[in-house]
């Protein structure tokens, strides 16, 4: 799922990039409208949404209607490092505030 909005400057594209049991992925991209860099990427934004008390699968059911959710796509080697990071980070501050 993607979706394209338009300004004078830029282009912006959003997509679910992949999702977990517990959150959603999303890529942001940030494409020139120049006339000289037309769709030149200058920025990739990676964000977890985290879902509480419920599953992206089943979100997925029942905002697509369906029965089934459809597998999660493949997640890039930008965002499986981008996970693990952000669980090393995590695990990081918990072992802070715990001491």
């Amino acid at each position: 799922m993607s979706f394209f909005i338009t300004s004078k400057w830029c282009k912006l594209l959003f997509q679910v990039a992949y999702w977990s049991d517990d959150a959603f992925y999303y890529e942001h991209r940030f494409l020139s409208k120049f006339k000289n860099m037309d769709d030149f990427v200058y920025c990739i934004m990676l964000v977890k949404f985290s879902i509480v008390n419920n599953t992206p699968e089943s979100l997925l059911k029942v905002f697509l209607k369906q029965d089934e959710a459809p597998k999660p796509p493949e997640p890039s080697e930008e965002l499986l490092h981008f996970i693990n990071y952000n669980q090393t980070s995590s695990q990081a501050l918990k072992a802070y505030k715990a001491n």
